[in-house]
């Protein structure tokens, strides 16, 4: 039997920013929403709390993974441009709390779905943003792993080598940012009816097509790794020393971990 090639697609978050006002919500601005998207060439777009989300088409091609990507942030970019604006990616911004305030309820609430930690095996529970200035700009990833949908020993191996292959890496350009201790630690995920959506990488995979490509390489290589049970057995001791050390920003002994994974860098 042919094998399907396996696709792969993100979704991604980013902020508004208009001068002389400093970030700007896009609640209402952006003509879709979570249950609606607005279709544009190449993926789609819609608001989420007060950034503006894109996502694309899902592709077993990596040129055409970061074409669609260029077509569809040029469609993002081309929306905030419609309110003086212009597009501002980082994984954690801090809006004013007037801007908050003007803006709720929307500005508070958050309205994805539950997701999961493989580590905990329980559903994440994130602090309430009520009262909370930052907000934090995400890159899932979506791949194909029909393996990972009927076993839960499999998802679980699917997540941890992203963490290790994708977050590890991302974490070496982007370092301790805010939104790891929310919504970027390792282990975060939501299963779909195809794989995976891997929820710890952030929006950084929009700043650098190295970046963009290596996520696809890596998501594309672990789907085969648990596709075709050649996983390495990933120690949860290693993955708590691994976390340890990025908290406190030890790369010679991440690296150390790297070259026992064979965890590819970003070059």
């Amino acid at each position: 039997m042919k094998k399907e090639p396996i696709k792969v697609g993100h979704d991604s978050e980013c902020f508004a920013y208009r001068k002389g006002i400093g970030l700007f919500p896009m609640i209402g601005l952006v003509g879709g929403t979570k249950h609606t998207p607005l279709p544009v060439p190449g993926g789609t777009l819609q608001e989420d709390n007060v950034s503006i989300e894109m996502a694309i088409d899902c592709t077993a091609d990596e040129d055409e993974f970061v074409e669609l990507t260029h077509k569809v942030k040029q469609a993002m970019e081309a929306k905030v441009k419609e309110h003086n604006c212009t597009l501002l990616i980082e994984p954690s911004v801090e809006f004013s709390r007037q801007v908050i305030e003007l803006n709720a309820p929307e500005s508070e609430e958050s309205g994805c779905e539950p997701d999961f930690n493989i580590y905990t095996k329980a559903e994440n529970r994130y602090p309430s943003m009520h009262g909370d200035n930052y907000r934090h700009g995400s890159g899932h990833i979506h791949v194909d792993c029909p393996i990972a949908v009927d076993s839960t020993k499999a998802m679980a191996r699917l997540v941890m080598i992203q963490d290790l292959f994708i977050k590890v890496p991302q974490w070496l350009i982007e370092g301790n940012v805010p939104r790891n201790e929310v919504q970027g630690g390792f282990g975060n995920y939501r299963p779909k009816s195809y794989g995976v959506e891997y929820r710890s990488s952030s929006n950084i995979i929009l700043t650098d097509d190295r970046i963009l490509r290596h996520a696809f390489r890596q998501a594309v290589r672990a789907s085969k790794m648990v596709t075709e049970a050649q996983c390495p057995n990933v120690s949860l001791n290693h993955i708590s020393d691994i976390r340890k050390a990025m908290h406190e920003g030890k790369v010679d002994k991440l690296k150390q971990y790297m070259s026992y994974y064979q965890i590819e860098e970003i070059v």
